[in-house]
């Protein structure tokens, strides 16, 4: 990763890499996937925004929970949908506001689906810092660990301290959550600037399926999506309660908060079902 202005640590433009065992490009402007063309005539783009769990880690760029929706999006309205992937590991909500704000323009999105979260309430004594492309030094463990994924407990991501919404004194969140509230209204104002239909997706995690209600702060910030959401009368698509009803389980993430293969796709079908009678401006 590079350093990239307002937007932090940027992925390189124009690169490839291997995250977590899967190909990744990095197009121009420093996104994943491939590098985005003038906008056909007809053609329908969905951008998608947040960290790790938008950006789609561990799973290839075709299975990402918005190139899923964009595919299902296409065969349905009959059109070219393609999927914007505006995920960087690591972004909080005020990155991922700079990089609709830098990009947009550019992008020509028609939906922009607001998925900040994690990065933005993660208790932290120092900011996030990591490093990109890196691999599992040994295959057989991580085609072991995915096959028996649904035996296993969650494991814990590697670059968090303490439990996931953990709170603990001499720490706070990356992004307060006044701060966060009023970040999310900017990224509502700013996609409408575009001429975008703004939509609010929030994010499952494991311990969504736990018998235990979720900690504090992390309701308390999935309710600050849900307010900005309701307020504007967007479509809010609630990731947890998709997850219970579907009964997911540990195979369908990676960890405490990345969606795998397969939690990507139960994602990726509930965002094209919240979209398909959506009106969009011809």
């Amino acid at each position: 990763m590079v350093p990239h202005g307002r937007r932090a640590w940027a992925l390189s433009p124009g690169t490839e890499m291997v995250e977590t065992n899967v190909r990744v490009r990095v197009n121009q402007l420093a996104l994943r996937g491939p590098d985005v063309a003038d906008k056909a005539s007809g053609e329908i783009r969905l951008m998608t925004l947040g960290d790790s769990s938008v950006f789609g880690f561990g799973v290839e760029e075709d299975d990402v929970f918005g190139a899923v929706a964009a595919t299902q999006l296409s065969q349905s309205w009959g059109k070219p949908v393609v999927s914007i992937n505006g995920g960087t590991p690591g972004y909080t909500s005020v990155q991922a506001l700079h990089t609709l704000q830098d990009v947009g323009a550019l992008v020509e999105p028609d939906m922009v689906v607001i998925a900040t979260l994690w990065s933005d309430l993660f208790q932290t004594e120092t900011p996030l810092e990591r490093a990109g492309g890196q691999r599992h030094p040994l295959a057989l463990y991580r085609v072991s660990t995915r096959l028996l994924a649904r035996y296993l407990p969650a494991p814990k991501v590697g670059w968090t301290e303490g439990e996931v919404g953990g709170e603990a004194a001499g720490r706070s969140a990356r992004v307060g959550l006044e701060r966060y509230r009023r970040t999310l209204e900017e990224l509502v104002q700013a996609a409408r600037a575009l001429g975008a239909t703004p939509v609010i997706l929030l994010l499952p995690a494991p311990i969504d399926l736990d018998p235990a209600p979720v900690p504090r702060l992390i309701g308390s910030y999935r309710s600050a999506l849900q307010e900005v959401g309701q307020r504007h009368g967007l479509i809010v698509v609630d990731g947890p309660d998709i997850f219970r009803k579907k009964s997911a389980g540990n195979a369908d993430f990676y960890d405490q908060v990345h969606p795998s293969t397969a939690g990507h796709a139960l994602l990726g079908d509930a965002l094209a079902r919240a979209l398909i009678s959506i009106t969009l401006a011809p």
